[in-house]
């Protein structure tokens, strides 16, 4: 096999999902030609892909030590031990005070505890109704944006992840990394567009992602392969 032979098995493969036989054939690319800085990013980028796979199980593990330690930061600071017992007391105390800021607050709060702990027994779908509940009680629950936009985002619901980021951009435009959170999804949803043949929505999405976070190569790499992948289908 040739260079582009291996390179378009590597592309497929990608397309694919089936990243440790991507990154196979795009280093049998990178050992014809050795000076392919454009391979060279797309390695880099499988195998760091690779590489969270691999450590899938100590990611979970880290997260769910992360979310404990929070829920239990959030419970002391509406100064509460357990996540429903709050909602329940907080709502029979918002039903005879509805304008009382401070217990909407921490109402808002108590659902984004019972969001996270959902999220610690991996049941995702229970974790964003307790997010909708905490963003329905306060708008401007930036945290609950946060969590419903990661889990729509491993959801594979790309719109919803993107609208859950950009609520945050209205709210606090400051918010700390923000904005690769929101190319990320662009770009996730582009790679979703380009393996359905989408190229042009594919195209948007990765612009889209690198007007977010424009030091994103590999995703100035999946806009050129979708660039040449449209211009082939229109020859």
């Amino acid at each position: 096999m040739n260079f582009d032979d291996y390179f378009q098995q590597g592309v497929k493969y990608f397309k694919e999902s089936n990243f440790s036989l991507a990154l196979e054939n795009m280093e049998k690319a990178l050992k014809l030609q050795p000076d392919n800085n454009d391979v060279k990013e797309l390695i880099g980028m499988l195998k760091n892909v690779s590489g969270i796979q691999a450590n899938q199980a100590n990611v979970e593990q880290s997260l769910s030590t992360a979310l404990a330690d929070e829920i239990k930061h959030r419970l002391g600071s509406i100064g509460k031990t357990d996540a429903e017992q709050a909602i329940t007391e907080l709502t029979n105390a918002l039903k005879n005070n509805q304008n009382n800021t401070s217990i909407q607050s921490d109402l808002s709060i108590a659902y984004y505890i019972r969001g996270l702990i959902f999220m610690s027994k991996k049941n995702d779908s229970r974790a964003i109704e307790a997010f909708n509940e905490a963003i329905k009680i306060h708008s401007g629950c930036i945290i609950a944006y946060n969590k419903r936009g990661m889990l729509n985002l491993d959801m594979g619901n790309f719109d919803q992840a993107i609208d859950d980021y950009e609520e945050i951009l209205k709210v606090n435009p400051e918010y700390n990394q923000i904005n690769e959170k929101i190319a990320s999804a662009y770009i996730a949803r582009g790679i979703s567009f380009d393996k359905k043949g989408d190229y042009l929505s594919a195209i948007f999405d990765f612009k889209k992602g690198l007007q977010y976070n424009p030091e994103d190569n590999a995703a100035r790499e999946l806009l050129e392969m979708a660039d040449a992948a449209l211009a082939k289908e229109n020859n």
